[in-house]
């Protein structure tokens, strides 16, 4: 696979980095403060979702995968309807977990709203230390992460 398409894939995740490299520094300081936030949601949900687990003896991938999560924060539903606009989220574990889920994000919301004045102070060393720590999964590489699946759509066909 590599021989057939590492070269298409390369290409793409250069074509990426080179208009990243484009963006300005008041753009970076604005990924570095939504990664902080998206961390920390991050966080939350799955400690949730390492509690239910334990809780009901399950892995916790059939609690919820990571691409569950990661829709989750993007979407940050507000109500248990909203939830089956995220993907992996079916009637069942709307049902679930919805509750759950939705006073998660809810809480994630007011707290954010609470510390906004916080977040602007946060010190350069933090969020250098965002930038230094690899995040991948992030808002900032939804764009790329999205040209990739398309990509690999348009191979399947």
């Amino acid at each position: 696979k590599c021989e057939l398409y590492g070269d298409q894939i390369v290409n793409i995740v250069r074509e990426f980095h080179d208009r990243s490299d484009e963006s300005s520094t008041e753009e970076e300081e604005g990924e570095v403060t939504e990664t902080l936030a998206y961390d920390t949601l991050r966080e939350r949900l799955v400690t949730w979702r390492l509690g239910e687990a334990r809780a009901s003896e399950k892995q916790t991938y059939v609690i919820m995968g990571n691409m569950t999560i990661d829709d989750i924060i993007r979407k940050r539903p507000r109500t248990n309807n909203d939830l089956l606009g995220v993907y992996g989220i079916g009637e069942t574990r709307r049902k679930l977990y919805g509750d759950q889920i939705i006073n998660i994000v809810r809480e994630f919301h007011d707290s954010s709203d609470e510390s906004s004045t916080e977040e602007d102070s946060v010190t350069e060393t933090s969020a250098n230390d965002a930038l230094e720590d690899g995040v991948t999964e992030t808002p900032a590489n939804d764009a790329l992460r999205e040209r990739l699946v398309a990509w690999r759509l348009g191979e399947a066909r």
